[in-house]
């Protein structure tokens, strides 16, 4: 419960300062409760995750922009993801950002990180915001004093977010209960909230109909071919590298789901991807479409869209199916899945009690996972075809 700041109260004298931060975090208190309407002339929001953290964050930057339809929207975010927000016509103008310049304390000693962030701080309080809103978990003492700087950088009067109690920067925030006590879309409708801004976590991807026609040349190889479309992934992206399941253990899965019934299997990801992809295909009994570095963010989007389950680990393609309406059998292992899960997926994972170890509680926890890694070995190929089995049985075959 949110307690009544006191009207008219005069502080003085020692332990002052103790009392106006408890004033301070019950105003905010008040502002989260009675949820009032603000006048915003330029909204400044900020998300420095990557696509899939991006995709998760659609709902409540559409909540923004609904409710403030007049406000000049300004995205702050990395290019991959400002290019998938502007496209689908939330913003105004975008501002892009390098976050790995400032990833640790230590680049903040290197001159040329010091001069990017002098260039990025004349750029965001150019944009004279009198509202900034922050995507992100304040997860150690770092990230929070990041967070901080820009927050008075910008200048924006009116400063929201999610605290887990070291968001003292912020005027308005949410409580952050930790990573997995909601999921992310949820937390990020909850901030948006205290702003009046409200709307359903419905996810959203960008395709045009020149990436659609060109999903159906790349899938044309399959044509001839019959049986439900499978998608799978066997990487996922740079950050937490232990989040992936072993290679052959997604061709094992894909064998067993042909054993059952003919499938029409596609591999998808970057050049990035393209170790894992190759023992991956070297390890199948039946060769496989291979469209690895073959599309853009739009067209891969596409390709989902004409399958009837994607199979792949934690990573921002499983939320880009879910966006599209494809059903996802999803692998985590040490990564937290009550917190990222695609939404409306079918998780396969250990029933461990160690995991989640990483994004646990309030900490980044072990990025790489534990020496072991029991997790991911516990998750069986069979559990995962099975999982797929079921998807395809509920939804029918899509026409490619």
């Amino acid at each position: 419960m949110c307690a009544r700041v006191p009207g008219g109260r005069h502080i003085s004298g020692r332990g002052s300062s103790r009392q106006v931060r408890a004033l301070h975090r019950d105003e905010r208190c008040l502002f989260r409760r009675s949820g009032r309407a603000v006048q915003i002339a330029t909204l400044l929001v900020c998300l420095f995750g990557d696509l899939g953290d991006t995709i998760l964050t659609v709902p409540a930057v559409r909540a923004l922009r609904n409710r403030y339809p007049e406000s000049r929207l300004v995205l702050l975010a990395k290019p991959e993801s400002a290019a998938f927000v502007a496209r689908l016509g939330l913003t105004d103008s975008t501002i892009e950002i390098d976050k790995h310049a400032f990833d640790r304390a230590r680049d903040l000693s290197r001159p040329t990180s010091l001069l990017a962030l002098a260039k990025l701080s004349r750029r965001v309080r150019a944009e004279r915001a009198d509202t900034i809103v922050l995507f992100g978990h304040l997860a150690s003492w770092f990230g929070a004093l990041k967070y901080a700087l820009l927050a008075f950088a910008t200048g924006a009067r009116r400063r929201v977010g999610l605290d887990n109690g070291r968001g003292w920067f912020l005027t308005q925030a949410a409580k952050d209960e930790g990573f997995g006590v909601r999921h992310e879309s949820e937390y990020w409708l909850e901030v948006v909230a205290l702003l009046d801004a409200r709307g359903p976590a419905v996810l959203e991807a960008p395709i045009s109909d020149e990436e659609r026609e060109r999903a159906g040349a790349l899938l044309e190889p399959l044509l001839t071919e019959s049986g439900p479309l499978v998608a799978v992934h066997p990487s996922t992206g740079w950050y937490g590298p232990g989040r992936k399941w072993a290679p052959e253990r997604f061709a094992r899965a894909i064998d067993l789901l042909e054993s059952s019934h003919p499938v029409r299997c596609v591999a998808l990801g970057s050049d990035g991807d393209r170790l894992e992809i190759d023992r991956m295909l070297g390890a199948m009994s039946k060769p496989a479409l291979d469209l690895t570095g073959r599309t853009s963010v739009g067209e891969l989007a596409a390709v989902l869209e004409r399958c009837d389950v994607l199979i792949a680990n934690d990573g921002g393609i499983g939320h880009l199916a879910a966006a599209v309406g494809t059903p996802v059998v999803s692998v985590f292992g040490p990564s937290n899945d009550r917190a990222w899960r695609p939404l409306g997926s079918t998780v396969v994972a250990a029933d461990l009690p160690c995991r989640p170890c990483f994004y646990r509680e309030f900490e980044t926890g072990l990025r790489n996972g534990c020496g072991t890694r029991q997790c991911m070995l516990l998750v069986t190929p069979d559990r995962v075809a099975r999982a797929a089995e079921k998807l395809l049985a509920g939804a029918g075959s899509r026409v490619v």
